[in-house]
């Protein structure tokens, strides 16, 4: 059985939701409204049901919500759903630069033979990441129209040159 602070937790969830869900683009909750309707401080302890609703909110009703510093929160215009997905995306790659780091820069000498199977295993997956991540964004897409996704096998054919590809 959840404890209390976990109900109200939910519940502030739910109430937060759905006072939100149909608000138009551009929308802008103050902090002192969010504060009212999830009853808890939005910049403090109330976060962690601001970022709840906001993975709700984009799953259920393709809405982004956004902070506005020192304001509140906003439901983000379509076209910036673009702009978050790289800045989250460029955070993703500073921190797998900081992982490969930390398993670089180790006294590989003082860790047993699992230690050091499992540290080369991370190196390399944690390498393979950053270097076609890289190799991605280096490349230009030859889209100036969208009629279907790309398959997986057009994508490869995009990065990876044919005199390259394993047959």
């Amino acid at each position: 059985m959840p404890e209390a602070n976990e109900v109200s937790k939910f519940r502030a969830t739910d109430r937060l939701f759905d006072a939100i869900k149909d608000a138009d683009y551009g929308t802008l909750f103050s902090y002192a409204v969010l504060r009212g309707i999830i009853e808890r401080d939005p910049q403090q302890e109330g976060r962690s049901v601001i970022l709840a609703v906001r993975k709700r909110l984009l799953r259920k009703h393709q809405k982004l919500l956004l902070p506005k510093i020192g304001e509140g929160y906003y439901i983000a215009f379509p076209g910036e759903h673009v702009d978050y997905a790289e800045a989250q995306a460029e955070q993703g790659d500073r921190k797998n630069n900081k992982a490969l780091e930390a398993t670089v820069f180790i006294d590989a000498a003082s860790l047993s033979k699992e230690e050091l199977v499992k540290l080369v295993d991370r190196q390399i997956r944690l390498r393979i990441k950053i270097v076609t991540g890289r190799r991605l964004e280096a490349v230009k897409l030859p889209m100036t129209e969208i009629k279907r996704l790309p398959s997986g096998q057009d994508l490869l054919g995009i990065v990876v040159p044919k005199k390259k590809r394993a047959v």
